[in-house]
């Protein structure tokens, strides 16, 4: 179930157990079907394991994932908002 998976990964993320956290992370986006958000998820995992390469190539994916969205699915206003969100990491990057 994607939801207990999902909060398995916060779990280890809170208990600091990144390696792991990134396993099941990509489990997650593995099953995915709107992969935009578990893309994220793990990119944020790779910044806090400051490995800023691996979160820009998430932060690409998830912007070419949005990229192949139909023009009705791409405006709506959750995915406009985590697009907004992927630009700031994006940009907190570069500081």
């Amino acid at each position: 179930n994607a939801v207990l998976e999902h909060e398995l990964v916060i779990l280890l993320l809170e208990n600091h157990q990144y390696e792991q956290a990134l396993i099941w992370q990509t489990r997650l986006i593995d099953q995915s079907t709107l992969k935009i958000p578990s893309l994220m998820d793990r990119a944020r995992i790779y910044i806090a394991m400051e490995q800023y390469g691996s979160a820009k190539a998430d932060l690409l994916k998830a912007k070419t994932e949005w990229d192949n969205l139909p023009p009705r699915k791409k405006e709506l206003p959750s995915i406009l908002s985590m697009i907004h969100e992927l630009d700031q990491l994006m940009a907190n990057m570069k500081n």
